[in-house]
């Protein structure tokens, strides 16, 4: 039977130590390189960096079945980044060099990593010119949307969430202050377009919201 990359990189993880971590948890800190790879098995980890004034940043998401941190895996450069579980998470742990020499030994699985990376990387940029070029409240919108894309049900033009996201996890998201998400959240809310069923967040308006972000 013919099996695809996913399934082939998970064998390969299946026989390494496992590992719970709950959210919230810092899995390494920036100042760390890693000497394993970590495959997700479940749940959702962050990257994220620091600015000189403490303002967080959210990097990148990482969901099931991928790896992380790949940079330092594949080519050996040090870590610059923290990795924090944005929900309870179950990882597996594998050294590095076995994780480089399958990878690179198994096409399939590098030309899988590669779809990935380019992908990723595209949505990086978007990101980047949207952080760079837009006000915080439009910054904070599409952070809201990213994450409702991600992590919510919807149901015709609503969409509740299925996590509870604080006004810091909004702020590390969109690159802004935790003062500043919770002004702009606030003129949201007052403007009925968002809203909190118990701790999470419900979008009542998912059109207009995407109209006044512009996205």
């Amino acid at each position: 039977m013919i099996t695809s990359a996913p399934q082939t990189l998970e064998q390969f993880f299946a026989p390494f130590d496992q590992k719970t971590f709950s959210k919230g948890d810092v899995l390494f800190a920036s100042d760390v390189t890693p000497q394993h790879a970590y495959y997700i098995k479940s749940g959702y980890v962050r990257s994220y960096t620091l600015s000189s004034e403490g303002v967080e940043l959210t990097i990148h998401i990482f969901s099931p079945q991928t790896c992380f941190p790949m940079m330092t895996i594949l080519s050996n450069l040090d870590n610059r980044y923290f990795y924090e579980a944005l929900t309870d998470v179950e990882i597996i742990a594998a050294p590095k060099d076995q994780v480089a020499d399958f990878i690179t030994s198994h096409t399939e699985v590098l030309l899988d990593f590669t779809n990935r990376l380019l992908r990723g990387l595209d949505k990086l940029t978007m990101r980047i010119e949207y952080l760079a070029l837009q006000s915080s409240q439009k910054r904070i919108i599409s952070a809201i949307l990213f994450l409702a894309h991600h992590f919510s049900t919807v149901h015709d033009n609503t969409a509740l969430f299925t996590y509870a996201f604080t006004h810091r996890d909004l702020a590390s998201f969109a690159g802004v202050s935790r003062e500043t998400a919770s002004r702009e959240w606030k003129k949201l809310m007052s403007d009925g377009l968002v809203g909190m069923d118990q701790h999470f967040i419900v979008i009542h308006d998912i059109q207009r919201l995407t109209v006044l972000g512009n996205i």
